[in-house]
């Protein structure tokens, strides 16, 4: 299954106030530079990893009000994703 988040007058993605988040979460690059301009010299040096837990986010469930927001429709029929639908 492939989800589109920015598809559509009401997508999810649609839904983010851009102007609150803070800082650009599009790339790896984008959060290395983050990461770097707010490391303290002072500190330990920090660790960074990468993990795939992609099967980690499908298993979560989600909270009610927003199982309404992820509505399948597929041949006429309704479908609600109970859990994250990120992930495979």
């Amino acid at each position: 299954m492939v989800v589109n988040h920015s598809a559509g007058d009401f997508s999810l993605n649609s839904m983010i106030d851009w102007d609150s988040v803070g800082i650009c979460l599009d790339n790896i690059q984008h959060l290395g530079c983050n990461l770097l301009a707010m490391h303290d010299p002072a500190c330990i040096v920090p660790w960074l990893f990468k993990s795939d837990i992609s099967q980690a986010y499908w298993h979560l469930s989600m909270h009610p009000f927003w199982q309404v927001k992820q509505v399948i429709t597929l041949k006429g029929q309704q479908w609600v994703n109970h859990c994250n639908n990120f992930g495979d």
